[in-house]
């Protein structure tokens, strides 16, 4: 880690919530991974109750710390820590992922050799090698529509599917978006740009950025022999809850609006609102009652919310 008078060239902010052991994990695989080049570390902390913030004041004084007074979501959490440091390439990294030998060096010289990519995402695996899709296209208006079984069917997995087929995922290549679950960016694209839609608390907001690159003029990069280790979910206690799923369809909502305009997010809202009724149609035919309850309960939800009134970006 660089010394406290050396700019450093790396900067890794990793935001943390609720996820105390998994932090520590992450930051052990830094500190015994570091990059060949002057870096440093910043730990911005969404107000956890876990001690995750007394974890990095007691271990790891090293690294940065920003403790935050409530849960201000990954975006707004993430823009301070890019915020607090100064390096020319900023890794944003999930406190749920462990990053392997010389997967940051990589990335960098990546960036370093192509001047006109803005952003480079490695290559991800679960804790068992396998590995987790953490490159897609961008989602079409369509997409929705795919969550209606009938239309599936008929159209077929390949036409509204976001990954890339065939997929070598040790290559090295242009897609249209990485996940934020290791996404480093260059600080002159971040300052222009203004880094991540603080409009985003949570899911998209990767998605929304890596877009703006590329209208921007700025490429992003899939590198396949960059490795890290994620494990999916790690912040929000490894389920996929109601809540998260509705907070998830919320910023969908978001996205269409800010990209395809009005028109979009109508079609958008008609399509969420369809593939809603489909799900309660089914219900009766779950298998049990608890499961059938919180399908009523999570699709009653999504209907509702493809019905309120539009919530558009604040400007």
């Amino acid at each position: 880690m660089t010394q406290s008078s050396a700019p450093a060239t790396l900067a890794v902010v990793i935001v943390s919530y609720r996820a105390r052991q998994l932090l520590a994990e992450c930051l052990d695989s830094l500190f015994a991974h570091p990059p060949a080049m002057p870096w440093e570390a910043v730990v911005v902390d969404n107000a956890s109750d876990d001690g995750s913030a007394d974890l990095v004041r007691k271990r790891y004084s090293a690294v940065r710390l920003l403790a935050n007074d409530a849960n201000l979501g990954f975006a707004r959490a993430a823009n301070q820590g890019a915020s607090a440091a100064r390096a020319d390439f900023v890794c944003f990294l999930n406190s749920d992922a462990r990053v392997m030998p010389g997967t940051l060096d990589r990335l960098v010289a990546i960036l370093r050799q192509q001047p006109g990519v803005g952003a480079v995402g490695p290559r991800t695996t679960g804790s068992d090698g396998h590995v987790i899709r953490s490159c897609f296209k961008f989602p079409t208006l369509a997409r929705p529509l795919f969550n209606v079984r009938p239309l599936r069917t008929v159209l077929g997995p390949s036409t509204l599917a976001l990954a890339y087929e065939p997929w070598d995922p040790t290559t090295t290549r242009a897609v249209d978006w990485v996940t934020g679950a290791c996404l480093m960016v260059r600080r002159d694209a971040l300052e222009r740009l203004g880094a991540f839609d603080p409009e985003f608390f949570m899911y998209f907001e990767d998605v929304d950025l890596c877009r703006r690159l590329w209208v921007a003029g700025r490429a992003v990069w899939y590198v396949g022999d960059a490795v890290v280790v994620h494990h999916t979910r790690g912040s929000t206690l490894g389920v996929h809850t109601p809540g998260l799923f509705l907070m998830e369809q919320r910023s969908r909502l978001r996205y269409f609006r800010k990209h395809y305009g009005v028109p979009g997010m109508v079609f958008i809202r008609g399509a969420m609102g369809l593939a809603a009724l489909w799900h309660l149609a089914a219900l009766p035919f779950q298998r049990g009652p608890a499961r059938a309850s919180q399908g009523v309960r999570v699709n009653l939800d999504l209907l509702r919310e493809a019905l309120a009134p539009a919530r558009g970006p604040r400007p």
